[in-house]
């Protein structure tokens, strides 16, 4: 997120048939980050306990997933990283 509206957001998937999720996020320590179980998720970097910004680096996360299907309900589980690059003009780190 560097503040010019252009992937300032993390949404990892769209999500018209998920029932509910669990995603929690994770620094490259180990240390969690970012929480949520709302579908929008809508994370725009900053540390869940302070809403500062995170630093720049890999982010881990880990997200499980209720999806509603035709042969009927599903939990998907998806992982993957984050790379949170900040505009060195507008950072203040």
């Amino acid at each position: 997120p560097d503040g010019n509206s252009v992937n300032d957001k993390f949404i990892p998937f769209p999500y018209r048939f998920v029932d509910k999720i669990d995603l929690i996020i994770y620094n490259r320590w180990g240390m969690k980050v970012y929480e949520s179980t709302d579908p929008d998720i809508n994370w725009n970097g900053n540390y869940y306990k302070n809403n500062q910004p995170c630093s720049e680096g890999v982010y881990f996360y880990i997200c499980h997933v209720d999806v509603v299907k035709l042969q009927g309900p599903e939990t998907m589980t998806l992982t993957g990283f984050i790379h949170i690059i900040r505009d060195a003009r507008n950072n203040s780190n």
